[in-house]
């Protein structure tokens, strides 16, 4: 079983949480462009071995990239993968569920629902 997501980290700089002396303003140097790194992730929960691919946007093309070095990595001795994905507007894309249908016989994917907080919440004793 594989679940996956994905993270954007801005590389930009930002005021929005910083610190300084106390009565000495704060100088953070901006470019005015945002920048931001988009990392595509999974992990094997059977065996905790994780995976990841960097790219320069989302889309429907490079996730189809990141499932087939997916599928070449955690694909072995004829164990189906069951994939959980989340919501993300190119996982519903036409040719992202027609790549999933050719590759049925090797991943059988699960999309949790689209908003689902009790999956994030943490139980305390």
């Amino acid at each position: 079983m594989i679940f996956q997501d994905e993270a954007s980290f801005r590389q930009d700089s930002t005021l929005h949480k910083t610190w300084s002396r106390v009565g000495c303003q704060p100088f953070v140097p901006v470019t005015g462009q945002r920048e931001s790194v988009k990392v595509f992730g999974c992990v094997d929960l059977h065996s905790a071995e994780f995976d990841f691919m960097i790219d320069e946007v989302f889309n429907s093309k490079t996730y189809m990239v990141f499932l087939e070095t997916t599928l070449s990595k955690f694909f072995e001795n004829n164990r189906r993968i069951h994939y959980i994905q989340d919501g993300a507007s190119y996982h519903k894309d036409g040719d992202v569920w027609y790549w999933f249908r050719e590759n049925r016989k090797w991943i059988e994917v699960y999309n949790l629902p689209s908003y689902s907080p009790e999956f994030n919440a943490v139980e305390t004793l």
